[in-house]
């Protein structure tokens, strides 16, 4: 599934009359740039929670609509006419016209990654009370987190079989709980 173009109406930074982002050109690479305030955090998110939509996983969409418009606002996305999706595009707002909540779109959103710069300072920043980065943490718990091991039975997550091996390795250790009583 592809992403053919992006509307944006009055979400964040977007406001009046919809942004639109044409990225039907085939074989083109898609670099991000901007000064500080121009949207790129907005379309980031807009992105974000559509697909987080479609899962249940659902943000109030008036909660981030542009304050200063009273107009309805909305994130829609347009696919390639070559995919499964028997709607043109889909759209995650307060009344969406096309809802999020369709299977390949669903799919798309358990195996999608969303990395902010916070993830990828991650790779590379050494916390105080660490001794080495731990790219494994970020791996399982961010990139592969809502892949599905289809080898597993029943088919699960990496992220629900890593915890499952972290509960046997590290099971939590009872503590006593000492209680200072002053005299």
């Amino acid at each position: 599934m592809k992403i053919a173009k992006i509307e944006i109406k009055n979400f964040k930074v977007f406001r009046g009359e919809p942004y639109v982002f044409d990225l039907s050109q085939k074989g083109l690479n898609l670099i991000l740039y901007g000064e500080n305030g121009s949207g790129k955090t907005s379309l980031y998110k807009a992105l974000e929670y559509f697909f987080e939509s479609s899962e249940g996983d659902f943000r109030n969409f008036a909660t981030y609509q542009n304050r200063f418009d009273k107009d309805n606002g909305y994130v829609r996305l347009h696919f390639t006419s070559d995919t499964n999706l028997p709607e043109e595009y889909y759209e995650w707002s307060e009344n969406p016209q096309n809802d999020t909540r369709v299977e390949p779109i669903i799919d798309a959103s358990r195996t999608k990654v969303f990395l902010d710069y916070k993830d990828l300072l991650k790779t590379n920043y050494l916390h105080a009370s660490e001794k080495s980065v731990d790219v494994y943490d970020l791996l399982v718990k961010t990139l592969l987190k809502n892949i599905i091991n289809v080898e597993s039975r029943p088919p699960r997550s990496f992220a629900e079989q890593w915890q499952d091996i972290s509960d046997i390795i590290f099971p939590e250790q009872e503590t006593e709980q000492v209680v200072d009583i002053p005299q």
